[in-house]
């Protein structure tokens, strides 16, 4: 490919053909491309991605082969060779080389010289022949960088490898190295016989470009007679200076690596999926006094330092967060009154109970007809207990079902809706075509107890304690939307779907007046459910391939209470799917796990370090304790060279930390989804919500971002919470 072995460029065309009069087979030596999106293309055939997506290997070279790349991405490309087709041959995939003296024999990449990092190679030996394995050359950096014969793993200089010469060469061989650390690599051949082989050994030539001097001169550091020349006389140095070179820097370097050791081991490599709870601002906890669960009514002291006429928020002496208007006559300290709508809001809870407004409601029912008692069991039962579960869920599904079979669901409503989605299995008809055509008319039914109620109290008319918070948006498919809520619903050690969701379209009742219930925002549905769910409860985002939730206002407002109220969230679906811009998401999430690898490996190399320098640190110390009352110095080379290679260690982890960090600042900004651009049906709702979340907007955008760059966060009360920010 054009600058091969570095990356290709964008917007490239090739057209190449192969002038033989023989057969030839392709034989791909390296393969590395933009999945997808760059294309190698032969014989009918598109090659695409990394090695273990190539099926052209070996192929017949009967036709043009096409190069073609698209506008962004790039990767390091490919190298193809045409080879005669051959029973007794190597076939490679990747870097490495086949012997160009013997056949027989494959060679590390730059092979005799220093093979590459992040590498990877896979190799058969293709014959009709008993063949057995010849080791001619074997030196890799030891524990990183590992060549896979079989069952056996073998890297470095070890005597292990030369062992395996005449063993029965069967399955692929396969190399990896890492990205740091290189060595003269490997050579091994295919031999029929093990009569008349050359003698394995060392790799002399390269052995001798590496070759370093001893670092232990006897007539350098041993002690020398009183007439004996020197090269360095003990009366060239000060006291000051034996002890700083033999113990003080060695001892330095022992203590901050132990410093830096404590702080990787006591404190987790920070998760930087978790919550931003850091860009929340402080809950005020009091005091307060002359509260009344009744009412909801209690007295709050200005906090110092709250602007008059601004708004602060607390959380009130009943456990529900929320949000408090100052007065413009306040001062700091003084006393005023609120009231905790949620609170005062508070319906019976117990089962007797609301078997009881379950009596009242059909009773109310019986005498006034219409909606009246689902309207009523609606007012008086509180929405946490609109939960409906997965068994309810199934039906309704199967309700789904047989009226799409029966041809009574149809592809109508007010925006046109793409006829292929609607008939797809995997995506299927949107929640308006299916709360129009199936969840009203079948809650609406006469023939019901109480016509008029949520698919949830239809299900279950006492209710369902709800245990899940499912926000999603409307323009999803429903067989999209069951798929991901199946995959992503919590599941006991059992396997099984225990506990209750409240999903919108299912525990709304939707045959009411839904405007009235969302009239106040604290009174609504979504911040009922969410303020009285069991803690530390949990929210499930269900992102949809045809729209980014998180365009409607509603599904930020939820995000929005996430954050507040410190719950859980996980995903059920895509990352990429969350974000408006989906190209730049996946760009950014290839960034950031290619920088979480490297922490990971960067940090295991550093405690390696560590423990090192644990162990080997007092033998240092005391061997120069030793060393300067006998009158002479030792200088500490592997010790002060480990201490830099600390350093380096540490300086890349820095980086990626400082990659990530700086991925999450864009995203925070809105490149890939601004909550601030969120839209309503109801411009009434959409006022309501915007100053519900005002001056939370990058707060929710932080959250999302993460999410969708380094996947599901974790518990944000975490110590890793605020580790990247």
């Amino acid at each position: 490919s054009p600058n091969y072995p570095e990356e290709y460029g964008n917007d490239e065309f090739c057209n190449m053909s192969f002038v033989t009069n023989e057969t030839a087979v392709l034989q791909f030596q390296h393969f590395d491309t933009e999945s997808d999106y760059d294309n190698l293309d032969f014989s009918g055939a598109s090659a695409s991605g990394s090695f273990q997506d190539l099926e052209l290997q070996g192929h017949r070279l009967d036709s043009n082969v096409i190069w073609s790349s698209d506008s962004i991405g790039r990767a390091t490309g490919w190298r193809v060779c045409a080879r005669a087709p051959t029973n007794n041959a190597w076939s490679v995939w990747g870097t490495c080389l086949v012997a160009p003296d013997d056949s027989a024999c494959i060679m590390s990449p730059n092979y005799p010289e220093e093979y590459w990092n992040d590498d990877f190679c896979e190799m058969s030996f293709v014959t009709n022949e008993t063949s057995f394995l010849q080791i001619q050359c074997f030196d890799t950096e030891p524990g990183y960088d590992h060549l896979w014969i079989g069952d056996n793993r073998i890297s470095g200089n070890s005597t292990k490898a030369f062992e395996l010469s005449g063993h029965r060469l069967e399955g692929d061989i396969f190399w990896l190295s890492d990205s740091t650390g290189r060595a003269t690599g490997w050579r091994i051949c295919a031999r029929t016989s093990t009569e008349t082989w050359p003698v394995s050994g060392p790799c002399p030539a390269a052995r001798e470009s590496r070759q370093e001097p001893s670092r232990y001169e006897p007539s350098r550091y041993e002690p020398r007679s009183e007439n004996e020349p020197t090269e360095y006389e003990t009366s060239a140095w000060s006291n000051m200076e034996a002890v700083a070179m033999t113990l003080i820097m060695p001892l330095l370097c022992l203590v901050c690596q132990c410093a830096f050791a404590c702080r990787l081991l006591l404190k987790p490599m920070p998760f930087v999926g978790a919550t931003d709870v850091s860009a929340t601002a402080p809950l005020h906890n009091g005091p307060f006094r002359a509260s009344n669960a009744d009412t909801g009514y209690f007295e709050y002291q200005v906090p110092e330092g709250t602007a008059l006429g601004g708004t602060f928020r607390c959380r009130s002496p009943f456990g529900n967060t929320m949000s408090i208007a100052v007065p413009q006559v306040a001062s700091a300290g003084s006393w005023m009154q609120a009231v905790d709508l949620v609170q005062g809001d508070a319906k019976p809870s117990g089962p007797n109970e609301r078997q009881e407004l379950v009596f009242a409601a059909k009773e109310l029912q019986g005498q006034q007809g219409g909606f009246a008692g689902a309207d009523y069991l609606h007012k008086a039962l509180g929405a946490e207990y609109w939960g409906i579960t997965m068994d309810s869920f199934a039906s309704f599904m199967e309700a789904v079902r047989t009226k799409f079979a029966a041809g009574d669901l149809v592809n109508t409503g007010r925006v046109p809706y793409p006829q292929d989605k609607f008939n797809s299995s995997q995506i299927g008809p949107n929640m308006y075509q299916v709360n129009d055509q199936v969840i009203k008319p079948m809650t609406a039914d006469a023939s019901l107890d109480l016509p008029g109620n949520s698919w949830a109290l239809m299900s279950e008319a006492s209710g369902t304690l709800v245990t899940l918070f499912v926000t999603h948006a409307w323009a999803e498919g429903v067989y999209e939307f069951e798929r991901k809520l199946s995959n992503a619903w919590p599941k006991d050690k059992n396997g099984h779907m225990d506990g209750a969701a409240y999903i919108c379209f299912l525990s709304n009742p939707q045959n009411l007046d839904i405007s009235q219930l969302l009239s106040q925002i604290e009174t609504s549905p979504f911040n009922v459910a969410l303020q009285r769910m069991p803690r530390p409860g949990r929210m499930l985002m269900i992102p949809t391939a045809n729209a980014p939730i998180h365009e409607r206002l509603w599904c930020a407002f939820e995000a929005h209470l996430a954050l507040e109220l410190e719950i859980p969230v996980a995903l059920g679906g895509s990352q990429e799917e969350l974000a408006v811009n989906r190209h730049r998401a996946i760009e950014m999430k290839a960034q950031a796990d290619h920088a979480i690898v490297k922490l990971v490996k960067y940090r295991e190399k550093m405690l390696y370090q560590v423990t090192h320098c644990l162990v080997c640190g007092p033998i240092v110390v005391i061997s120069g304790v030793v060393a300067l009352s006998s009158g002479y110095e030792i200088i500490h080379h592997g010790m002060i060279l480990g201490f830099v290679f600390f350093v380096v260690m540490l300086i890349k982890n820095l980086s990626h930390l400082t990659t990530m960090k700086a991925l999450v600042r864009q995203a925070r900004g809105g490149q890939l989804v601004d909550v601030r651009k969120a839209q309503c049906t109801s411009e009434d709702d959409a006022r309501m919500i915007r100053a519900a979340i005002k001056s939370r907007e990058e707060s929710i955008n932080s959250l999302l971002a993460r999410i969708i760059i380094f996947g599901e966060p974790s518990d944000p009360s975490s110590e890793a919470a605020s580790a990247v920010v």
